[in-house]
């Protein structure tokens, strides 16, 4: 029961921040509540639903847990209100929320978009792995799973863009930091360290790769 409950707060914690990662897409790009609730489902649902089709776990998480769903849609009706706000004269909501849009108006991401998106890379990453060795899944496969989830929200989400998906193209590394977090959950569940460790030094690694990766533009040589 412990490990059912420590494990859904991990799966909310991540679908979370990519929820949040996938509203500030969304409203970067103009899209109304509708297409920003869309978007979110897809950037924070759509690795794990793909995992757990390839796992055969019916019905799928999301559907059995409607807290998902419902974060989701809260996050995306704040963000919409927000938006709209922002636009209306009241000064004093304006000045509240000026820091965020200063960073929204940068080219590049805002940091706390990064961390965000690495977080979750992270959270997802293990989750899937997790899940995979749960349903014994051979070890050499897991990790794969884990970058499945961890990643492929991101496909979806850039296929509702209509672009071609970024973990696809010869740019900043992503899927790879998800994969390598993965890695290193299953090697060291599989000499034995507990669970939880294993997950913690899964995360660790996975969004401090991320980060680097975006601070330093790593990239793959070919």
């Amino acid at each position: 029961m412990a490990t059912t409950y420590v494990q859904s707060t991990i799966e909310w914690m991540a679908i979370f921040v990519t929820a949040v990662v996938g509203v500030y897409e969304a409203r970067q790009e103009k899209l109304d509540f509708f297409g920003t609730l869309v978007i979110a489902v897809a950037a924070s649902l759509g690795g794990g639903t793909l995992r757990d089709v390839l796992l055969g776990r019916y019905p799928l998480y999301w559907l059995q847990n409607p807290l998902y769903l419902t974060t989701i849609t809260c996050i995306a009706l704040l963000a919409t209100f927000v938006f709209y706000q922002r636009n209306t004269r009241h000064i004093a909501l304006r000045n509240l929320i000026w820091p965020v849009t200063q960073m929204m108006r940068q080219d590049k991401l805002p940091f706390f978009v990064v961390a965000l998106d690495a977080l979750g890379l992270g959270l997802f990453g293990y989750l899937g792995s997790f899940d995979a060795l749960t349903m014994h899944t051979a070890v050499v496969i897991a990790p794969l799973l884990g970058m499945i989830t961890a990643a492929f929200g991101g496909v979806v989400k850039d296929i509702f863009f209509a672009r071609v998906p970024t973990i696809f193209q010869r740019t900043q590394l992503y899927a790879t930091c998800a994969l390598i977090g993965s890695c290193i959950y299953v090697l060291l569940h599989t000499l034995g360290l507990n669970n939880i460790a294993a997950g913690a030094v899964c995360l660790v690694v996975t969004f401090i790769l991320r980060v680097l990766t975006v601070k330093y533009n790593w990239r793959l040589p070919f």
